[in-house]
């Protein structure tokens, strides 16, 4: 299987030219000043560690068109909350996670395909731990990796997976299906790039032909379907989720369900079943 090779040191997304750079804060850090030098890499077997502690000036979300599809092969982009409001979910949130990923790749098993995956976290700062890794060697996801700190820069993080999503895709030669997963317990309140009009044109525009990414949102504390919605994303593959560890799992669950079901050619929304699983 072919593996992304790492990514420029410099990540950018897109922005009106009259506003400012964008600067993410790291915990326990001062703001630092755009430059190749923020780009902090971390290596260890098997994965990828980036972490952005300043952006530069934005630029466009541009997937290749052209190449072959392979429907063999799915591209996981993951975008999950790790703001401390996430707390109230305990442990689940991390095992919740590990055994979605776990059922990706049963899939894949059962399936003879495979799956990449692109891992990125957020608060107040964007992190990608797991950029364009291969499912069938990645490693288990970590507590200190989801650990709640932080506020929500929720467009931000969204907008930087996305740019990145399209970069890995740019260095294939076939097209893999899509699949872009947002999990969140609070809404927007840090973003300093991306606003919810950016967000929502490349969400449109993406999932949409020729590109057809499936975009999903699990939020708690708010109304899912409206909220994803009102940034692009069809209302059937959104989910709201109760403010608790059982309810998270339960919306990890369901999201490799619906996503299994898509990869089948079924139905890709969530069911009134798992829906209702979700709120208990």
């Amino acid at each position: 299987m072919q593996q992304q090779q790492a990514a420029p040191e410099v990540a950018q997304m897109m922005m009106p030219p009259e506003q400012p750079a964008l600067q993410q804060q790291q915990t326990a850090m001062p703001t630092p000043t755009p430059s190749p030098t923020n780009l902090v890499k971390k290596k260890s077997p098997g994965r990828r560690h980036m972490a952005w502690k300043g952006m530069g000036k934005v630029e466009s979300v541009d997937p290749p068109l052209g190449r072959p599809a392979d429907d063999k092969h799915t591209l996981v982009t993951m975008v999950i909350d790790r703001s401390g409001s996430m707390a109230s979910m305990g442990s689940e949130v991390v095992g919740g996670c590990n055994a979605y990923l776990d059922e990706c790749r049963a899939g894949d098993a059962e399936d003879d395909s495979r799956t990449t995956v692109i891992f990125t976290t957020f608060d107040n700062t964007c992190e990608c731990p797991y950029d364009g890794v291969t499912l069938a060697t990645m490693p288990a996801v970590t507590d200190a990796e989801l650990r709640p700190r932080g506020s929500t820069a929720l467009y931000d993080a969204i907008g930087l997976a996305m740019v990145r999503t399209a970069r890995y895709l740019q260095g294939l030669d076939h097209s893999p299906s899509v699949v872009f997963f947002v999990l969140t317990d609070g809404k927007e309140n840090s973003s300093r790039g991306w606003t919810k009009r950016t967000v929502t044109e490349q969400i449109t525009r993406l999932q949409a032909e020729p590109y057809n990414w499936s975009f999903y949102f699990a939020a708690a504390n708010q109304d899912a379907l409206a909220e994803g919605h009102s940034i692009g994303m069809h209302q059937d593959q959104c989910i709201t989720y109760k403010s608790s560890s059982k309810a998270v799992s339960s919306a990890w669950k369901a999201q490799a369900k619906a996503q299994y079901r898509g990869k089948k050619g079924g139905c890709k929304g969530y069911t009134p079943e798992e829906r209702a699983e979700c709120m208990e």
